[in-house]
């Protein structure tokens, strides 16, 4: 269990845990940095669903079906690719494919 101070206006909450991570009945969040552990207000998450959001998504969607239907093979020379770059293959392919749409 986690005792906290509730956050004040523009502040973020003082929490007294050791660790805590997640929501609380859509009221608070606890979360954690390098700074150490803190909790905010919850905020809903804005989905404008504008026309330009809309197209970025499906093409970001139609990316990772695409990432799906690559071979076994093509997929390691996309991993061997990104390894110097410390990513993922899928990571840099997806990069690669978003670039070129």
């Amino acid at each position: 269990m986690a005792l906290y101070a509730p956050p004040m206006k523009g502040k973020k909450g003082v929490i007294l845990s050791l660790f805590a991570w997640g929501q609380l009945a859509k009221t608070v969040v606890f979360d954690y940095n390098r700074a150490g552990n803190y909790v905010r207000d919850y905020v809903v998450p804005s989905q404008p669903r504008t026309p330009l959001q809309v197209a970025h998504r499906q093409i970001f969607a139609d990316g990772m079906a695409a990432w799906m239907l690559l071979s076994s093979a093509a997929k390691a020379q996309w991993e061997h690719r990104a390894r110097n770059r410390h990513m993922l293959g899928m990571n840099l392919y997806m990069r690669s494919y978003l670039n070129s749409h």
